[in-house]
């Protein structure tokens, strides 16, 4: 919890890797343990700043990099061939909202931003609430 509330200020630190985050989520999702009655879903909770491993940088280059998000990207279309939503959440002060607004929107997810961590609760919620209505339609 202590590491979620520091994201953000003033960048956070570190690497992130969107692209790997979203293709395990998907190997997850079509692997051996999946269940063919299941619904595919995936919350991806990111600072919004891919910035690894394409730009080997990272730590010293806290904003995004174009190349790492266009891996993200294209990890998102191949979810979305595999009907897979994806619901972005971005966290922090400073996050890519149209990055994650495309992620969200290749596969027919929902992209919301959390400022802080006291927002987390009240967009899964949600998030639960809009899964529970595609699951009931």
């Amino acid at each position: 919890k202590a590491a979620i509330n520091s994201v953000g200020t003033p960048y956070p630190t570190g690497c992130t890797n969107a692209a790997d985050g979203i293709k395990k989520a998907r190997e997850e999702l079509l692997g051996p343990r999946k269940r063919a009655d299941a619904a595919r879903f995936v919350i991806f909770l990111t600072d919004g700043l891919p910035n690894y491993p394409q730009c080997s940088s990272c730590p010293s280059n806290p904003g995004a990099c174009p190349a790492a998000m266009s891996a993200a990207v294209s990890e998102a279309t191949t979810a979305a061939g595999s009907s897979i939503v994806i619901y972005t959440i971005g966290l922090g002060a400073h996050v890519d909202h149209a990055f994650l607004q495309d992620v969200a929107d290749i596969t027919g997810g929902e992209f919301f931003y959390a400022p802080s961590a006291s927002d987390l609760q009240a967009i899964y919620r949600t998030i639960f609430e809009r899964i529970q209505l595609r699951l009931t339609q």
